[in-house]
């Protein structure tokens, strides 16, 4: 039964309680769909035979989505911030994160708005952290 999400299997019974099932698997050498050929047997264990153990799969030859990719030094300045306060019960929601040389950022969740923004500091978290609902929020690519 296709419902659009979900395709029809064809499934064989095959010796000793085994099935055959009719899938596909993308190649990454071809970059196609290929049917899958493989089995399944009663004790759990799922063979697939045209399935390669490793596909080498570059990060960089990967296209990304126009707008998506992000500046490695932005990446290494995130992975320092940690976080340090919650409060989600209310909408909107805020996150706050900080750094070890006293950097810090918070997110802001309102999701009546399906919104995310930020604002950020270099001193003096605590106190912005009290006063976040009247911090000036921005978009990510704004503040970062």
């Amino acid at each position: 039964m296709s419902n659009g999400l979900f395709t029809p299997v064809d499934v064989t019974n095959l010796e000793k309680g085994a099935i055959q099932s009719r899938s596909y698997i993308w190649n990454t050498g071809t970059l196609a769909w290929e049917a899958a050929t493989g089995s399944l047997t009663g004790g759990g264990t799922v063979t697939v035979n045209n399935f390669p153990a490793t596909q080498a799969i570059s990060a960089a030859s990967l296209p990304l989505p126009s707008g998506a990719a992000l500046d490695a030094s932005i990446l290494a300045e995130l992975a320092s911030y940690k976080i340090t306060d919650d409060d989600s019960i209310p909408n909107p929601s805020y996150f706050g994160y900080t750094n070890a040389a006293g950097a810090w950022y918070i997110m802001k969740i309102d999701t009546t708005a399906s919104s995310y923004r930020y604002v950020k500091g270099d001193s003096a978290y605590t106190t912005n952290w009290t006063n976040r609902a009247a911090l000036g929020y921005d978009y990510f690519y704004t503040i970062f």
